[in-house]
């Protein structure tokens, strides 16, 4: 076999591994996200040959062996300062990243819905601030917090899967989408 041949079936070989790997890439995104524009990036580990660790390049639009091995030098310059010029390179593994660009969600289909309830504290306790000690807190039910809601510290504001304190120097806002916002004073 010539060395034109290998390098034919390699290239061919690498094509098919990418192009598969890109049908399956573009099948996965296109089923989990509503019409994606899909890009793709091919990159290799590679390494001359009887060395133990690779360098990940870039392939870009490359389809010839000397595109590649011109890729794979530059970038191996780059980092080591140096080139073993004519020593062979191995391919150790190809990698392919996929790019999808959707539309941004519309955020405002994320507020949340407030009971038709008054956002006064559903108790007080004390808490302990530190330096300012015990101080009698108004514990606040988040869900029953309206945005737009201002408050003071200090304050407890639970929820079922977490509690925020608000400490007494510290006011607090609740932002179109529902959230939390705490200045600390």
């Amino acid at each position: 076999m010539t060395t034109a041949f290998v390098n034919a079936v390699l290239l061919c070989v690498i094509e098919a591994v990418f192009v598969s790997m890109e049908e399956t890439m573009r099948g996965q995104l296109e089923r989990e996200l509503a019409s994606p524009r899909i890009s793709f990036e091919r990159q290799a580990d590679m390494r001359f040959h009887g060395q133990r660790h690779t360098l990940r390049t870039s392939l870009g639009a490359a389809r010839d062996l000397g595109t590649l091995r011109h890729a794979f030098e530059a970038n191996y310059e780059r980092k080591y300062g140096h080139v073993e010029a004519n020593a062979p390179i191995e391919f150790v593994s190809l990698v392919l990243t996929a790019y999808a660009r959707i539309e941004r969600p519309k955020l405002e289909g994320l507020r949340p819905v407030i009971e038709a309830a008054p956002a006064a504290p559903a108790a007080t306790r004390p808490v302990h601030f530190g330096e300012a000690g015990r101080v009698d807190t108004p514990i606040l039910r988040r869900d029953r917090l309206p945005i737009g809601y201002r408050g003071v510290g200090p304050a407890v504001i639970e929820e079922y899967g977490s509690t925020t304190i608000v400490g007494p120097n510290d006011s607090f806002e609740i932002g179109a989408l529902g959230e939390i916002r705490i200045a600390c004073g």
